[in-house]
């Protein structure tokens, strides 16, 4: 299996249109917070108006999931991303100091495309043959839209890349279950123990976001880790390591990224070499959530993708208090100890 193949199987227009459909949802935080700061809407209340649309967005993810088992990732990619474009729509055109504020920003969240989890649904259903390639390359193109998301973030070109990129992606889709494949019973054990990865990944992320903005630069370091990662995961579809392997490997990067806190290797250069880990263990992850899905795999791949920004919040918040105490190297310290959660799981 090659990244050739991949290409040959569903165009390069596909791939493309898959990196610019998944900006909306990295762009989305940072796009509102700038309009409610933008309308004089105080660092309080668009806090709170920011955490209940991220709410939103799981809970969004949820239910797109489960439809998706149902209906096909086609139908529901397409519908969402319609009515994300409508929503965005009437929040452009609502002021920020309005009462309709909460309701719209959360309707935005709720309805987001999902266009991650749906685009894997779709390698599972079409190419299943080609299902370790496709989520490699579908991990490098996630950390590519977080890079990119908040350079462009705006409610208008959101807008432009949900009727632009995100509908007509949508329409690519596979239609949905392939006749003859009856959903089972999904073993929700081990999903659980999945989704306690996947949200220590995301602590992994919420901290290296806590301890760049105490060492006072954030945005880079975040996105050197998420360059790093975006390589690992387009190297894993060439180089697959064993399970059990990526885990240590994800440990040793983590620690990496942690000495590089405490000045005994270049900060700069440990958030590549530490990053380029991440990836690949999140890949095994989904091949795993796959495996265990029973034929609900929209369904399951939701669940494991909700433990994410779960973790991140998680991780926030540890590091947030150790920052006080320690300073940044405090909140670096959560890498490792969340990387050694994901080895035992």
């Amino acid at each position: 299996m090659s990244y050739r193949e991949l290409v040959r199987s569903s165009g390069p227009l596909f791939l493309a249109l898959g990196v610019m459909a998944r900006l909306p949802y990295a762009m989305l935080p940072l796009a509102t917070l700038l309009w409610l700061r933008a309308g004089g809407v105080g660092f309080t209340q668009a806090g709170e108006i920011a955490a209940a649309q991220s709410v939103a967005i799981a809970a969004g993810g949820l239910i797109v999931g489960r439809m998706a088992d149902r209906h096909g990732p086609r139908r529901v990619g397409v519908v969402t991303a319609l009515l994300n474009a409508t929503a965005v729509g009437v929040m452009l055109g609502t002021s920020p100091h309005d009462w309709a504020a909460w309701p719209m920003t959360a309707l935005v969240g709720l309805t987001q495309p999902q266009v991650g989890p749906l685009v894997r649904v779709h390698w599972t259903l079409r190419r299943p043959d080609l299902l370790p390639v496709a989520l490699s390359f579908e991990a490098a193109a996630d950390e590519l839209s977080f890079i990119l998301g908040p350079i462009l973030a705006g409610l208008p070109v959101m807008l432009m890349l949900l009727v632009g990129a995100a509908f007509p992606f949508a329409l690519r889709y596979d239609a949905g279950r392939p006749a003859g494949q009856a959903a089972g019973a999904v073993r929700w054990l081990p999903i659980a123990a999945l989704v306690v990865a996947m949200a220590s990944v995301g602590a992994i992320f919420g901290a290296v976001q806590t301890g760049g903005t105490a060492h006072g630069s954030a945005g880079p370091l975040y996105a050197l880790l998420g360059v790093g990662s975006g390589i690992g995961g387009l190297i894993s579809g060439w180089i697959s390591l064993p399970r059990r392997v990526s885990g240590a490997v994800l440990m040793v990067g983590m620690t990496v990224v942690a000495a590089g806190a405490y000045g005994v290797v270049p900060l700069p250069a440990a958030m590549i070499l530490g990053g380029a880990t991440i990836a690949p263990y999140m890949v095994k992850l989904f091949l795993a959530a796959e495996r265990f899905a029973a034929g609900r795999v929209g369904t399951v791949i939701a669940v494991l993708s909700a433990g994410g920004p779960v973790g991140t919040a998680v991780g926030q918040g540890i590091a947030g208090r150790l920052t006080d105490q320690f300073g940044a190297a405090g909140a670096f310290s959560v890498v490792p100890v969340a990387a050694l959660i994901c080895v035992l799981i």
